[in-house]
């Protein structure tokens, strides 16, 4: 039995300490970068993300009545065959026509709601 006794202790022993003394050393740590350069870099990279990746041009003619394109009518399942202008809506917020495009958010909705399926 005391045999058996060391033999477990000896195995126990090996379970706990080798692991331990097998470990990958520690990577390098990086520079620590200063917390005014960090806050700088910080703030160029908000600015660059917040810019524009793209300048888009307003339509040449602004909407007179809701923004649709496509023929009028409806697929076979119920849907309009109508989709949205989007580069009419984009001109008309480009020319800061604000009244017109709530106007016609406005006429969006209560189709949709009128008919679930002119989901725009």
């Amino acid at each position: 039995m005391n045999c058996s006794r060391i033999a477990l202790y000896s195995l126990l022993a090996a379970l706990l300490l080798l692991p331990g003394a097998c470990r990958k050393k520690p990577a390098p740590t990086q520079p620590v970068e200063p917390p005014a350069a960090r806050q700088q870099r910080l703030k160029q990279e908000l600015v660059k993300r917040q810019s524009a990746v793209a300048a888009t041009a307003p339509a040449p003619t602004l909407p007179t009545s809701l923004p649709l394109k496509g023929s009028p009518g409806a697929h076979a399942d119920g849907y309009p065959r109508q989709y949205v202008d989007q580069l009419g809506l984009r001109s008309l917020l480009h020319h800061g026509r604000y009244h017109d495009l709530t106007r016609y958010f406005e006429q969006y909705q209560a189709a949709f709601e009128k008919d679930p399926r002119k989901e725009y």
